[in-house]
């Protein structure tokens, strides 16, 4: 059995031991330290969640679009197509197809264009911006 004197105890404890002072404000500062690291981890979310939603090219009911933006989206459609096929682009039938989200609208379309052959002849359809969406079937435009 081992036996230790008081003696030793108490300069054990006077050497090492911290104080319940010290104690004390080394956990406020890590508590203080917690708690800003957690703000700065919440803005930073924030801020990432806002500039994503606005990333997106959905618009909520209550916004407005550019005046110019269906436009542009237009001219950048008509940009990248060969000048022979821009001339015809007047005669073949346009068609506007609207519906809610998964209505069926990019089924329809496949089915009754046959937008996704142009690929082969390089004359792209648009689908970059979700705003609108152009499709260039062989005969149709959607």
């Amino acid at each position: 059995m081992i036996s230790v004197s008081p003696s030793t105890v108490e300069s054990i404890t006077a050497q090492g031991a911290p104080t319940s002072t010290r104690l004390l404000v080394v956990l406020a500062v890590l508590s203080v330290l917690f708690v800003a690291a957690g703000v700065f981890l919440l803005i930073f979310w924030l801020r990432l969640r806002r500039q994503s939603e606005s990333d997106t090219a959905i618009l909520q009911p209550t916004q407005s679009i550019a005046r110019n933006r269906l436009t542009s989206i237009w001219d950048k459609f008509l940009a990248r197509l060969p000048s022979s096929v821009r001339t015809t682009i007047p005669t073949y039938s346009h068609f506007v197809v609207f519906g809610n989200s998964g209505a069926g609208k990019s089924a329809l379309i496949g089915r009754k264009v046959d937008w996704q052959g142009q690929a082969s002849q390089f004359i792209p359809s648009f689908t970059a911006d979700p705003l609108m969406q152009i499709y260039l079937g062989s005969k149709a435009l959607v």
